[in-house]
């Protein structure tokens, strides 16, 4: 396990070209898909970017809990309560196209964020 530390407000080209090479080696590349600032439950572009690049599936999954303190800030982040129960779904691995342009980047987007939204239980 690698950890890669950055994100799309922080040393972005840095962050792709190493997930990139940590692809190539064989390891599996995992992201916040709303970023460090949000909206909430809207999914950036990045893995969506990587996978064109390199062939790898996104593979969707969520976890939920069924009791959880809720903090104050952008993304009401939930922190499992003692005892909760949790679901973990793992979606079916999505095939992206190579080379896509800024349009099917977007498509592309759109249906794993629809594909993530389906099996996320808190949807306010």
């Amino acid at each position: 396990m690698k950890s890669i530390r950055g994100s799309t407000s922080r040393k972005a080209a840095a962050v792709l070209h190493e997930a990139i090479k940590c692809v190539k080696e064989g390891y599996n590349v995992s992201f916040t898909p709303d970023g460090p600032r949000g909206p909430k439950y809207k999914m950036g572009r990045g893995p969506i970017y990587l996978a064109s690049m390199t062939g790898a599936l996104i593979v969707p999954m969520s976890v939920n809990a069924s009791d959880y303190w809720e903090l104050k800030s952008w993304d009401r982040f939930q922190i499992p309560k003692p005892w909760a129960r949790l679901t973990v779904i793992v979606g079916k691995g999505i095939a992206i196209p190579p080379d896509l342009d800024d349009e099917g980047i977007e498509k592309w987007r759109v249906i794993v964020e629809k594909s993530l939204m389906e099996m996320t239980s808190d949807k306010k």
